[in-house]
């Protein structure tokens, strides 16, 4: 009657009061906090309509074995950068309202070995709303919420849980998109926070404050030394820097 009920008690109660099972299971040596990934136009696009003109050639012609039809696949810049740098910090879910059929093959073209991700969820695993939006249920990662993140560029997905949210703006086509360059600078900043839903919130002031003077404040080893990309007018710094 007392020690049973103390043990009941300090069980991390992933799910609330929901009656289903939760969706990843718990690992007790995991030191890291957990970091959720959207994966369409979060960290790339597939496009699916065959008349679409492409702006540029794709990173990656994958092919769908059970919808029979291969799509072209972009990559959102950085994306393999990002994943290696936050696979150090976090533990890495990417979960996708995409089917299971369409979204695998993608993911084992993007990290075959799975070096990165450790656990793919699919849209069996999301909560289906009146809209048709798809809600991702946080609370069913059994991880505190405390210690979990979420990026995607959909904030429906996370509508439960906003203080866990980061929303990022929809990748399409690109190159010089710097959106995970931001959100790992971020993320790397807030890794060893003990509450990440106090800081969260907290991303687009980030944005535009701190994260604008750390750039101000960057090191100009060359000074007026720059070439600008001939592609989108951005900078590069000389081969010095």
């Amino acid at each position: 009657d007392t020690d049973y009920l103390k043990l009941l008690d300090e069980q991390v109660d992933c799910c609330d009061d929901d009656v289903e099972a939760c969706i990843v299971p718990q690992v007790d040596d995991i030191k890291k906090k957990l970091l959720v990934l959207d994966m369409d136009e979060t960290l790339l696009h597939s496009v699916f309509d065959k008349e679409q003109v492409l702006p540029s050639a794709p990173d990656e012609l994958v092919n769908l074995p059970k919808h029979k039809m291969t799509i072209p696949v972009f990559l959102r810049p950085g994306v393999h950068e990002f994943l290696k740098t936050v696979a150090s910090e976090y533990e890495i879910i990417v979960w996708t309202a995409g089917t299971r059929s369409y979204a695998e093959p993608v993911l084992d073209w993007l990290d075959p070995s799975g070096r990165y991700i450790t656990t793919r969820l699919y849209r069996d695993s999301c909560t289906e709303q009146d809209d048709g939006s798809y809600l991702k249920d946080l609370s069913k990662l059994n991880r505190p919420l405390s210690e979990v993140i979420i990026v995607d560029n959909n904030s429906a997905s996370f509508v439960s849980h906003p203080e866990n949210g980061i929303k990022c703006v929809d990748f399409y086509f690109d190159k010089c998109d710097e959106e995970l360059k931001m959100i790992g600078t971020f993320l790397h900043m807030i890794k060893n926070e003990k509450d990440v839903r106090e800081i969260v919130p907290k991303f687009e002031e980030w944005i535009d404050t701190d994260y604008l003077k750390l750039l101000d404040e960057q090191v100009d080893c060359c000074d007026d030394d720059f070439e600008a990309c001939d592609t989108c007018n951005d900078f590069e710094a000389c081969d010095t820097c």
